[in-house]
C-alpha cells in the first residue's frame, strides 16, 4: 500500500474521532439527579381502643401517612407520636381509638406511673388481697372501683360424728375493689387463670377479719347494683373531704351495727382484741343452746317393805355429749365449732 493512502487513512481517522468528540460535547446534557418523595409514617391504632386501658404495643402500627392527613397534621406535627410501636408502651388511653385512627399525645393520659395503694386507701384503711376462683367472682368481670359483698362459704360442725351443714354468710358487706391481678395498670384482656387477685380496701377490724376467714372457708364477691355503687361513692368522697377516718364506708350510721364496728375497729387497732371464731359464730348466726341437765342415777332405798326418800347420784360424762344435735339451732360459743373450706378434708378430731 502506498504511503499516501495510509496518510489518507489515518487522516480520515483522525477526522472521525474528532468529529465524534465534538459531538459529544455539543450534544452533552448532565444527569438530572432523581428526587424522591418520602412519604411520613404515622403510628396509628391496630384494633378499636377503649378510654382507660392500657395500650399493648400489638395493639398499634406503623403505616405511611396519607395525604388528607399530611395536610391536615402540616401544623401539628409535634402532636404525633413517634412512629414506632414501643411509644404506647404503659400509656393509658384518655379517649376512645377507632382501628387505623393516628394516635397523639391528646389521646393518652398523663406519662407517669400509676398511683400508689396507699393513696387510693380511706384514711386509716387497709388493703387486703385475696384470691378468687373465677365462678366466685361473676366470672372475674368485676372492675376496679367497683363495690362487692364478701361472702365465706364454710362446713360447719361441732366435733366429730356431729351433724355438719354448709352455710354461707355476707362477712364484709359492700367493700371497694382498689386494685386487680396484683397490677397497678388498668389492664383489659381475657382472664386465662382459674383464680383472680383482687386488692380490698377494708377497716382495720374488717382486714383481719379477712385474713382469719380465708383459712375457714371459700371466699366470693358479688357485685352491688350501680345505684347503690353510686351512693357509696358519694359517701367515700365526702369522707375523703371532711377527713373521717376509721370508720367504714359500707354501713349505715342510722343501725347499732356501726357503732360496734367502731368499738371493734378501736379494739383491733390498739391490739386489745383478735378477731377468732367468736366472730365466725356471731356472723353465722350460730347461737348456743342450753345444755339437758343430767338427771344422774335414782336409786331407790328400802327399809323392810317400805320406800324410803330414792338417792340421785350424779354421772360424771361430758355435758356436751348431752347436748343436742341440732346445728341449725346453734351449738354453743364460737370456740364450740369447727370451721373449714367445701372441698377440704373433714378433720379426725375437734380443732379450737
Amino acid at each position: 500500500m502506498r504511503a499516501s493512502t495510509i496518510f489518507a487513512l489515518c487522516l480520515a481517522l483522525l477526522v472521525g474521532l474528532a468529529a465524534a468528540v465534538v459531538n459529544r460535547l455539543v450534544n452533552f446534557k448532565p444527569p438530572v439527579a432523581e428526587v424522591k418523595v418520602v412519604t411520613p409514617s404515622v403510628l396509628v391504632a391496630g384494633r378499636n381502643i377503649f378510654a382507660g386501658d392500657l395500650i399493648q404495643p400489638a395493639w398499634v402500627k406503623v403505616r405511611p401517612m396519607r395525604p388528607e392527613e399530611e395536610a391536615s397534621f402540616a401544623k401539628t406535627k409535634d402532636l404525633l407520636l413517634p412512629p414506632v410501636a414501643e411509644a404506647v408502651y404503659l400509656r393509658v388511653a384518655l379517649a376512645n381509638l377507632r382501628a387505623d385512627e393516628p394516635i397523639l399525645k391528646d389521646h393518652l393520659q398523663e406519662f407517669a406511673k400509676p398511683e400508689s395503694l396507699s393513696k387510693r386507701l380511706l384514711p386509716n384503711a387497709r388493703a387486703v388481697g385475696v384470691a378468687v376462683s373465677k365462678d366466685r367472682c361473676a366470672g372475674g368481670l368485676i372492675q376496679v372501683g367497683e363495690w362487692v359483698d364478701v361472702l365465706l362459704t364454710s362446713v360447719i360442725d361441732h366435733g366429730e360424728g356431729s351433724p355438719v351443714a354448709t352455710q354461707t354468710a355476707v362477712i364484709c358487706p359492700r367493700v371497694r375493689i382498689l386494685a386487680k391481678r396484683n397490677q397497678l395498670w388498668p389492664v383489659f384482656q381475657a382472664i386465662s387463670e382459674n383464680e383472680v387477685q383482687f386488692t380490698l380496701e377494708l377497716n382495720t377490724y374488717r382486714a383481719s377479719l379477712m385474713e382469719f376467714a380465708r383459712t375457714k372457708g371459700a371466699l366470693s364477691l358479688v357485685p352491688v347494683s350501680s345505684l347503690e355503687q353510686s351512693r357509696l361513692e358519694t359517701r367515700r368522697k365526702d369522707l375523703l373531704e371532711q377527713g373521717v377516718a376509721g370508720r367504714l364506708v359500707s354501713l349505715s350510721s342510722e343501725s347499732g351495727e356501726d357503732t360496734e364496728e367502731e368499738k371493734r375497729i378501736a379494739k383491733i387497732s390498739t391490739g386489745d382484741s383478735s378477731v377468732g371464731q367468736d366472730d365466725l359464730a356471731r356472723i353465722f348466726a350460730l347461737k348456743p343452746i342450753p345444755a339437758i341437765k343430767d338427771p344422774g342415777v335414782t336409786v331407790q332405798q328400802m327399809s323392810g317393805t317400805q320406800s324410803m326418800k330414792p338417792a340421785v347420784f350424779q354421772t360424771v360424762s361430758s355435758s356436751r355429749e348431752e347436748q343436742s344435735k341440732g346445728i341449725s339451732a346453734g351449738l354453743g360459743s364460737g370456740a364450740d365449732f369447727r370451721f373449714r373450706a367445701p372441698d377440704a378434708p373433714a378433720p379426725s378430731k375437734l380443732k379450737r
